[in-house]
């Protein structure tokens, strides 16, 4: 995912911060308005933001 509205970040960081301090799905979705398969993927992307961030990071060492 790319070009993300920052909204949607600062909610794809809430989906992974509620899912790691071991929220249930259907509450994380609640709690964003939206399904859960769609905070789930919040979640994920996140996740891959980090991962993303993390590498380049990494790189830059070098």
């Amino acid at each position: 995912m790319t070009n993300h509205d920052p909204d949607q970040t600062t909610d794809e960081d809430l989906a992974a911060t509620l899912r790691d301090t071991g929220t249930p799905w259907p509450e994380i979705a609640d709690t964003l308005a939206i399904t859960v398969a769609a905070a789930k993927k919040y979640a994920a992307a996140a996740d891959q933001r980090a991962t993303d961030r993390a590498a380049r990071d990494q790189i830059s060492l070098f």
